[in-house]
């Protein structure tokens, strides 16, 4: 019997970009940012993702790492423009049962995959090494990120940081769009990122039409 108390799930609204260095979102092109100003003892900088994640929250229910995990699966699709329900990715990638810990199995997830308009993707997911350096070097490319944090999955969309990337980085803080329900944005602190338990890039390659 497959388990679908997770699969509702309602529009959230977006996830909106971030402004250096307090991480306020806002609706413009953002990449990275270092603004100068008097005073300031270290360069801070912010990078992010270039448009608004479109977020959805979905219902609570007795597994808050399934629901969360199909649920920022799905934002990743959509934002890449590969628009397939969350019902479907679960019953597609996993038969509808979602193990316990996905993220340790992408293989499941790495095949063509067909959104919901009709057009074909290839999808290519990895568990990443957990370093904020390399996870701010993704959100400079434009890529969202799933990260495990205080018990479920969210999606990475900016970070703020001091020093640079190339290996003086010290993180300051980080947005996630959190598709559970609750406040929102969800702010993680240097503190917090600590606690980060896995990195998981989800990329999509459209597939050329055939002639």
């Amino acid at each position: 019997m497959q388990r679908r108390h997770f699969l509702g799930y309602v529009a959230g609204g977006v996830c909106g970009l971030a402004r250096g260095p307090g991480l306020g979102p806002r609706a413009a092109d953002a990449k990275t940012q270092c603004p100068s100003g008097a005073g300031r003892r270290a360069k801070v900088c912010t990078v992010s993702l270039n448009r608004p994640l479109p977020r959805v929250v979905v219902r609570p229910g007795k597994n808050a790492t399934a629901a969360c995990w199909i649920a920022s699966l799905h934002m990743i699709f959509k934002y890449h423009g590969c628009d397939i329900a969350p019902a479907r990715l679960s019953r597609e990638a996993y038969g509808g049962q979602v193990p316990p810990m996905p993220w340790l199995h992408p293989e499941r997830l790495c095949r063509t995959w067909r959104g919901d308009g009709g057009r074909e993707f290839v999808a290519k997911v990895e568990l990443l090494h957990v370093r904020a350096a390399d996870a701010a070097e993704e959100l400079a490319e434009d890529q969202p990120l799933i990260v495990g944090v205080e018990g479920r999955p969210a999606v990475l969309t900016a970070m703020t940081y001091t020093g640079d990337r190339l290996g003086s980085m010290t993180i300051m803080q980080a947005l996630l769009c959190d598709p559970w329900p609750g406040k929102h944005p969800r702010v993680v602190t240097s503190p917090q990122w600590v606690e980060v338990r896995f990195i998981t890039r989800v990329s999509l390659r459209k597939v050329l039409a055939r002639s």
